[in-house]
């Protein structure tokens, strides 16, 4: 089963994801599955609950400080969900630097 993020996927998630580090209001559905499993983003019980914790929080420095702990550099190619993580990571990748742009300018 191949679970790869599609290149629209990818764009829609960074855009999402960019979006509601301005605006928690703004998260998409799609967006909170994405983020549930990254490191360092606040455990919670529900969507409610996780925009409900970022409207006093910055999801923006919570993504920006674990960036480390959130690219899935140790999963290897032979694992069978090896496309999907890649994916995955380069969704934190591209809005990683589109929050160091915006920092910025």
């Amino acid at each position: 089963m191949n679970l790869k993020l599609s290149d629209q996927q990818i764009s829609t998630l960074v855009s999402d994801v960019v979006k509601a580090c301005s605006n928690i209001e703004t998260l998409t559905h799609a967006a909170y599955q994405y983020l549930l499993l990254c490191n360092g983003i606040y455990a919670h019980y529900s969507q409610k609950d996780f925009i409900e914790y970022y409207r006093t929080h910055s999801l923006r420095d919570d993504i920006l400080s674990n960036v480390n702990a959130s690219q899935h550099v140790v999963v290897r190619k032979r694992n069978p969900n090896y496309e999907y993580y890649e994916s995955r990571r380069v969704v934190y990748e591209q809005v990683v630097r589109i929050l160091h742009l915006k920092n910025n300018n």
